[in-house]
C-alpha cells in the first residue's frame, strides 16, 4: 500500500495531530481578526492567554501587545499548528517600551496560536493586542508642507526614503513620532547633491525631530530609519512649517497628532527681557523648549503643577536673533489646543524693602543689570540672605553696602551650588541697608549673566540645609612611621559656616579623633594606625540644622584617563586591567602604569549596554566577552582575534566563572541567570529578579546578584536551587558591578549615584567611595594590589570627580581573587 493513500500516511498524519491536540494543556482560545485591537488581561490566576489566527504563506504580520506599565517577567511565542515557535520574544523592557513588539513571516498556509504567558504577576493587569499584515516595504515616496505620511521600519536595517521640493531659506520641521515609544528613530536630510545636510536620532526620547533651512532651491530626501538594528517598528513623518514672529505676539494651535511639534521662529533683540508661556486647553499639557538653530536646548518647561503651563520667564537672549521655540505635548500621546505668549519683561524697580521670612521674584536682564533692595537689620541679631536661580543659567552674586554705600559683604558661589548665601552673618549696626543682585562678575559663561532669580531672608543660619562639601581627591593620606598623615588643603572642604567639627573613625580599630577646620586653614594631622588601615571622615557645620558629610580615606587614585566609555572590566593576574569600551565596540587593556592599546576592535556595538559590556576570565586564563548587541559571548584568543562561545542570547550584561568551569550569564532582557555549561548545553538557574546586571561570588563559592531597577535596585544571594534570597533590598539607584573581599565585604557600585557600598556580611552598608561618573565595574587586583579595588567609570554623570577613567581604591582588606579563587595567568595579549 502506498504510504501517502489516505487509509496509510494520512490516517498517521491525523493520530498524530490528535496525540498532539491531547498532550497540549487545554487553554481558552479566541480568534483574531487582523486590523482589530482587542483588549484583554493577565493576572495570578490567569497567566496565559492564547488567541488563534489564519494566515497565508509569505505574509509579514506585526504584533503590539500593549501594556503600558509592568514589575513581571512576560513571554510572547507564535506557534504553529503543530505547536512549533515560529516566533518568541521575552517581553524586553527594552528601550522605551514595557510590551511587546514583533514582526514575523508566516512559512506556511494555515492556522497559526499567540501564546501570551506573564511570570510572577501579583495583579490583573490589562492589556491591549493588535495583529497586522505590513505592507510591500515602502518606494521612495513624496511628501511635503503640512502633510503627514506613515510607514513602518522593518528589520535589518531598513529605512523609508521621501522626496520634497524646498525653496532656499524656507525652513521646515521634520517630526517623526512612533506610538507607544516603539521604534527608537532617526531622521536624516539629504541634499540635492546627495550630501547628508542634517540629522537627528534623539529629542526628548525616542522621537526624531530635524529643523531644516536649505541653502539652495530643489529635491531633498527626508530618511527615517532605526537607530540600530533592533530598532523596528511603525512611525508616523510630519513636515511642519516654520512660522516667524517678532515678540511680542500670541498665536493660537492645535497639535491633531499624537507626538507632533510646533515650532516657532522668535525675532528677539539682545537689550530686552521676555516672558515667554504655552497653555494648554481642554486638558492639553504643552511642553516647550527654546532652542538656536543648531537645535541646541537653551531653556526648557513643563507645567509645574495641575495648571497646563509651561512657561519661561526673564529670557534675555545673547543678541539680536532669532530662536526656536518647540511646542510639543508633555507626552507623545497628548493631543489638543494650546496658546502661545511672548511678552517683554519690565525691569524691577529698585529699592523694593525687603522684610524677614519674605521672598522676592526677580530677573536679572539684560546682561549687566543690577537689581537693588533695601533692609533695616538689628545690630544685635543673626541673619542669613539666600539667593537662587529658579530658571535658566543664571550665576548669582550678592553684595551688601552701608548706609554710606561701602561695602561690607559679598558673595558670590555658596560653597554647595551655584547660588549666593551669606549664613548666619551679623550687621556692625542697626540701620538700612542695600543689597544688590547681579550675575557673577567671574562668570565666563555669557548665557549664565541673565536668569531669574528668588531672594529670601530669614535669622539665623534657616538656609544652610547643606552639609560641607569634601572634594576627596584633594586630601591625602601618607604612610608614616607608626601610623598616617593626614593633610587637608584650604580648598578641599567648603561651607557657609565655621568652625567646622571633623571626626576621623578607624575602620578596623574603635578608635576616633576629634579636631576641626578653620575657614582658609589647611588642616595635617599625624595620628597613630596600623598599616593599610582606612578611615571615616566625617565633617559637620555649624548650622542651625546641623549638617553632616562623610568621606573614606585614603580616596581612591586615577591609573587613567581614557578618551572611550569604559564599561565591564577584568584583572589579570600582573594587575593588566582589560576594559570594554561600548560605544566603539572594542576591548582595550591599561596596565597598572596607566599605558592603553586596543587588543579588540571591531565587535557589534549600539552603544552603552548594546554593545561589549563585560569581561571575565575562566580558570585557565582565558578571556570571555560578552555582547548585548550581537546577544553572544565570543572568547578572546591572544592575537586579538575571537572565536564563539554562545549566540542567541538576550541581552547579556555580565559574566562569572564558577571553579567548576560554569560560566553564569545575567541576560537583562529575559531577567534571568543562566547557566553555560564546558560541554556548550544551558540552564536557566535564576528566573525571579527583575534586570538582573552583575555577578560575583562570595569567599564560600556563594553566587551574588545585584539589579538595575531605578530607585529599587537590590542585592540577592542565591541558593544552590537558583532561590534568590534578599541580601539588601531596594537601598539604591541603579547596581552594576560587584565585588567580595575575604572578610566577607562585598562591594557594589551604583552608576547612577557615582557611589561604591561596602556591605558587611550581616548586610549594614557604607558609601566606600562617592564622586564616580557613569556604569561602573570593579574588580579586585592581585599581589601589591590584593587591597585595591579598581573600578572603571564610563563618564556619563557630569558630577563625578572621576570622568572616564580607571580608579584604584584602597579598601585595607584583601580581595577575592576571580574565578572564585583562581588567579589568572594571561599572556602574550597583542595589539589587534
Amino acid at each position: 500500500m502506498n504510504p501517502l493513500t489516505k487509509s496509510g500516511g494520512y490516517d498517521f498524519l491525523f493520530i498524530g495531530l490528535f496525540l498532539f491536540g491531547v498532550m497540549q494543556p487545554c487553554v481558552a482560545q479566541q480568534t483574531i481578526t487582523l486590523n482589530r485591537e482587542l483588549s484583554g488581561s493577565v493576572s495570578a490566576t490567569e497567566s496565559t492567554k492564547t488567541y488563534t489566527f489564519s494566515a497565508n504563506r509569505g505574509d509579514v504580520l506585526e504584533l503590539t501587545l500593549n501594556i503600558k506599565e509592568r514589575d513581571f517577567s512576560l513571554a510572547v511565542s507564535v506557534l504553529n499548528v503543530l505547536g512549533q515557535v515560529v516566533e518568541y520574544s521575552e517581553g524586553t523592557n527594552y528601550p522605551h517600551f514595557s510590551g511587546v513588539y514583533m514582526q514575523f513571516d508566516i512559512p506556511l498556509n494555515g492556522n497559526y496560536s499567540i501564546r501570551i504567558e506573564a511570570f510572577d504577576i501579583a495583579t490583573s493587569t490589562p492589556y491591549t493586542l493588535l495583529l497586522r499584515a505590513l505592507p510591500a516595504d515602502e518606494q521612495q515616496r513624496t511628501i511635503a508642507l503640512f502633510e503627514s505620511k506613515s510607514g513602518i521600519i522593518g528589520r535589518g536595517y531598513d529605512q523609508d526614503e521621501f522626496i520634497i521640493a524646498m525653496r532656499r531659506g524656507n525652513p521646515a520641521l521634520f517630526v517623526v513620532t512612533t506610538p507607544n515609544n516603539i521604534l527608537d528613530s532617526l531622521v536624516a536630510v539629504i541634499d540635492p547633491q546627495g550630501n547628508l545636510a542634517a540629522l537627528n536620532y534623539d529629542f526628548f526620547g525616542t522621537m526624531s525631530v530635524v529643523m531644516f533651512n536649505p541653502e539652495i532651491s530643489g529635491n531633498y530626501y527626508v530618511i527615517v530609519a532605526g537607530q540600530s538594528e533592533q530598532a523596528i517598528g511603525p512611525y508616523t513623518l510630519i513636515v511642519n512649517p516654520v512660522a516667524s514672529f517678532s515678540a511680542p505676539f500670541t498665536n493660537l494651535e492645535e497639535i491633531i497628532l499624537p507626538g507632533d511639534t510646533y515650532v516657532y521662529a522668535i525675532g528677539m533683540m539682545e537689550s530686552k527681557t521676555y516672558d515667554i508661556s504655552v497653555t494648554g486647553v481642554d486638558d492639553f499639557r504643552p511642553f516647550i523648549a527654546l532652542m538656536d538653530a543648531g537645535m541646541n536646548v537653551i531653556a526648557r518647561s513643563y507645567p509645574v503643577s495641575e495648571i497646563p503651563i509651561a512657561a519661561i520667564p526673564g529670557f534675555t537672549p545673547l543678541a539680536d536673533e532669532s530662536l526656536y521655540l518647540f511646542v510639543m505635548g508633555e507626552t507623545t500621546e497628548s493631543i489638543g489646543p494650546f496658546q502661545v505668549d511672548v511678552a517683554e519683561s519690565q525691569d524691577e524697580e529698585d529699592g523694593l524693602v525687603l522684610s524677614l521670612d519674605s521672598s522676592f521674584a526677580g530677573v536679572i536682564g539684560p546682561v549687566g543689570d543690577v537689581d537693588e533692595y533695601v533692609f533695616a537689620a538689628d545690630a544685635n541679631e543673626n541673619y542669613s540672605i539666600l539667593v537662587t536661580s529658579t530658571w535658566h543659567y543664571l550665576d548669582p552674586a550678592m553684595r551688601i553696602l552701608d548706609p554710606d554705600g561701602a561695602e561690607i559683604f559679598f558673595n558670590d558661589d555658596a560653597a554647595n551650588g551655584v547660588y549666593s548665601l551669606f549664613s548666619n552673618i551679623r550687621f556692625p549696626a542697626s540701620a538700612d541697608y542695600k543689597i544688590q543682585i547681579m550675575a557673577s562678575p567671574i562668570q565666563e559663561i555669557k548665557q549664565s549673566l541673565t536668569g531669574v532669580y528668588l531672594i529670601q531672608m530669614a535669622t539665623g543660619a534657616t538656609f544652610d540645609r547643606y552639609p560641607p562639601r569634601i572634594f576627596e581627591p584633594a586630601i591625602s593620606v601618607e604612610a608614616i612611621a607608626n601610623g598616617a598623615r593626614i593633610r587637608i588643603p584650604t580648598y578641599a572642604v567648603l561651607d557657609d559656616t565655621y568652625p567646622l567639627s571633623a571626626t576621623l573613625t578607624y575602620d578596623k580599630e574603635d578608635r576616633e579623633v576629634a579636631f576641626d577646620i578653620l575657614r582658609d586653614t589647611p588642616v595635617e594631622l599625624d595620628i597613630a594606625s596600623q598599616p593599610d588601615e582606612i578611615f571615616f571622615l566625617v565633617v559637620s557645620d555649624s548650622a542651625d540644622r546641623r549638617n553632616a558629610f562623610g568621606v573614606t580615606l585614603p580616596p581612591p587614585t586615577v591609573i587613567a584617563a581614557l578618551e572611550g566609555t569604559p564599561y565591564g572590566m577584568a584583572i589579570d593576574a600582573q594587575n593588566n586591567l582589560y576594559i570594554t569600551d561600548a560605544d566603539i565596540g572594542g576591548v582595550y587593556k591599561v596596565t597598572i602604569d596607566g599605558a592603553t592599546e586596543y587588543i579588540l576592535l571591531e565587535q557589534g556595538s549600539g552603544g552603552g549596554i548594546l554593545g561589549p559590556n563585560a569581561l571575565a576570565f575562566d580558570a585557565v586564563g582565558s578571556l570571555y566577552l560578552s555582547n548585548g548587541f550581537t546577544h553572544s559571548i565570543v572568547k578572546v584568543l591572544p592575537d586579538g582575534s575571537t572565536e564563539s562561545y554562545a549566540g542567541d542570547l538576550n541581552f547579556p550584561v555580565d559574566i562569572a566563572f564558577d571553579p567548576d568551569g560554569v560560566l553564569y550569564v545575567a541576560q537583562i532582557g529575559s531577567d534571568t541567570v543562566d547557566k553555560i555549561f564546558p560541554d556548550g548545553s544551558r540552564e536557566t538557574f535564576v528566573a525571579t529578579i527583575r534586570n538582573p546586571n552583575g555577578l560575583t561570588f562570595s569567599p564560600d563559592g556563594q553566587l551574588y546578584v545585584c539589579n538595575n531597577d531605578r530607585g529599587q535596585s537590590s542585592v540577592y544571594r542565591i541558593l544552590p536551587d537558583g532561590t534568590a534570597e534578599p541580601f539588601v533590598e531596594n537601598f539604591t539607584q541603579t547596581l552594576e558591578g560587584m565585588a567580595f573581599d575575604e572578610d566577607g565585604y562585598l562591594y557594589a557600585a551604583d552608576g547612577i549615584l557615582g557611589v561604591v557600598y561596602r556591605i558587611s556580611p550581616d548586610g549594614d552598608l557604607i558609601v566606600l567611595t562617592r564622586g564616580l561618573s557613569g556604569a561602573i565595574d570593579l574588580a579586585f587586583g592581585y599581589g601589591p594590589y590584593a587591597k585595591t579595588l579598581f573600578a572603571s567609570n564610563m563618564g556619563i554623570e557630569a558630577d563625578g570627580f572621576y570622568v572616564s577613567q580607571i580608579i584604584a581604591i584602597p579598601t585595607g582588606r584583601r580581595g577575592v581573587p576571580l574565578p572564585y579563587g583562581t588567579v589568572t595567568d594571561v599572556k602574550g595579549w597583542k595589539l589587534y
